[in-house]
């Protein structure tokens, strides 16, 4: 009881600050190229598809990279990966600012995709051996309200920086913008990040990253790509023929654990009954919410005409909804319980999805932007009640020492999802707008436009429902308690690697 007795040190929450820094950066990436399309297009003569590869190779690196990159924090360190990732998503950054041309700045993006996969991934790490109990779901409470905040103002921030053109820059701003935060981040993570204990007798699986890294480009890249290019067939192709490479990465993981090896993703985590579910949550969770940010955008900039600027100030809201609940639900969680909390969240969530649907049809489909604000406010703070406490009861069980693992597929999955998402709701959605109409002008198109919002946000609704049914069978922690041996293990790492 002595070691439980003794306070951890109150840098912790200096770390944190600098850890969930490069959270934001990594986030923001993902969507603050979205406005600067057009602009990137006329300034490096590039095509569609180019552009597109610039936007899609960030999260495909990204996407498929994150398992490795946790399990790489778990072997060689996580205060060292993290240092690492943000060094070099901070040159990765410069270097596109300054590309000279579509093919360079795709090759950068690709390469600063890798980074935030080296990076992301031990923010949760270093959070699950930091943080025990109370302080743990507060942490991740901020983490949440990181990513909810950084998927918002992405799109607002490139909207200004590229409307304000500061020194000429237009486009390059959105990626030099990086630099200053990047190096910042970095300095700082040196005295205020703490290293920890590490498997340093264990290798890295180079034959399963190889596996898996196939096996999850197979899967993702037409997910993500697969909308914009019409699926043609080569897509389902890839889709299909990725199931077996990764049933392959199953049994080959399998067979080394059973030699006494170290395998990539130690399988003993799928007999953890909330992390299989809670990876299902997730999957289901975030596919509404990328569904959402997608389908929203087509009807608010192609159905509406708002401006890019206009249309990233409308998701604000929704943004400030998930920010203030992830700061606010932890305490929520010691008094209720997490998955009456979750439960909640789901419903909220719905509740202003059919808000969204009503309100859309009462203006007939040609909505003003006010009224849609306080059901994207109502969407938001749903989410935010399931985003940091879901991640808290998915990881309350998991091993420090395969923290890194567990947290890189988490975060895979939640990648994978949006792109899930993306992919079904944007079938029913086109399916709905017809081939036709697509790219009319906005005063001709609002009414099918809306016509399709409508029928997403209907898809949508079902998933809010699945949502619940889902977190209703994770088994949540006793109120206000935390885990006394993972406390006394998190407690301990952090003296052996104190300053004396």
């Amino acid at each position: 009881m002595h070691i439980l007795e003794k306070p951890v040190p109150s840098r912790r929450w200096w770390s944190l600050l600098i850890i969930l820094a490069g959270t934001f950066m990594g986030t923001l990436d993902m969507f603050v190229v979205n406005v600067g399309i057009p602009s990137i297009q006329r300034s490096l003569h590039s095509t569609f598809a180019q552009v597109e590869l610039v936007i899609a190779g960030y999260t495909l690196c990204y996407a498929v990279l994150l398992i490795t990159g946790g399990r790489l924090g778990d072997l060689y360190g996580r205060k060292r990966l993290f240092q690492l990732g943000i060094l070099s998503f901070t040159l990765t950054s410069l270097l596109c600012g300054f590309a000279p041309n579509a093919t360079m700045l795709i090759v950068f993006r690709l390469v600063q995709g890798c980074s935030a996969a080296l990076m992301i991934p031990q923010v949760i790490a270093l959070i699950q051996v930091t943080f025990a109990g109370t302080q743990r779901a507060i942490a991740l409470g901020c983490y949440g309200a990181t990513l909810g905040l950084a998927s918002i103002t992405g799109q607002i921030v490139g909207g200004l920086l590229i409307g304000s053109n500061i020194f000429d820059l237009g486009w390059r701003s959105i990626f030099f913008i990086n630099v200053p935060v990047g190096v910042l981040t970095l300095l700082a993570s040196i005295p205020l990040v703490r290293e920890f204990p590490r498997r340093s007798s264990r290798h890295l699986d180079l034959i399963g990253v190889g596996i898996l890294t196939v096996g999850l480009f197979l899967l993702a890249y037409p997910l993500i790509e697969g909308h914009d290019l019409g699926w043609p067939l080569w897509t389902f192709l890839s889709l299909l023929f990725s199931v077996p490479v990764l049933a392959l990465f199953v049994f080959y993981e399998h067979g080394l654990t059973r030699q006494g090896g170290s395998p990539l993703v130690p399988l003993a985590l799928f007999r953890q009954r909330n992390f299989v579910l809670g990876m299902l949550t997730a999957l289901v969770f975030y596919s509404a919410n990328g569904a959402l940010f997608f389908t929203l955008a087509l009807y608010l900039q192609f159905g509406l005409g708002f401006s890019p600027l206009v249309a990233g100030l409308t998701y604000l809201p929704m943004g400030l909804g998930f920010f203030f609940t992830s700061l606010l639900v932890p305490r929520v969680v010691s008094l209720i319980g997490g998955k009456w909390v979750l439960r909640s969240g789901a419903m909220v969530m719905g509740i202003g999805e059919l808000w969204i649907i009503t309100a859309v049809l009462q203006a007939g489909m040609r909505i003003p932007q006010n009224q849609l604000l306080l059901p994207l406010l109502v969407f938001g703070l749903g989410g935010g009640m399931i985003g940091a406490p879901l991640m808290n009861v998915v990881l309350s069980d998991i091993p420090s020492q395969d923290a890194g693992a567990a947290s890189g597929l988490l975060t895979t999955a939640v990648q994978l999802s949006n792109a899930i998402g993306v992919a079904v709701i944007g079938i029913i959605f086109f399916g709905v707008l017809g081939p036709t109409t697509f790219g009319q002008i906005a005063r001709l198109s609002a009414l099918p436009y809306g016509r399709a919002f409508v029928a997403s946000v209907s898809a949508l609704v079902a998933l809010a429902i699945a949502t619940l049914l889902s977190v209703s069978l994770l088994r949540s922690p006793q109120k206000g308690q935390g885990d006394t041996a993972r406390e006394k293990v998190s407690i301990t790492s952090l003296q052996e690697v104190a300053p004396r």
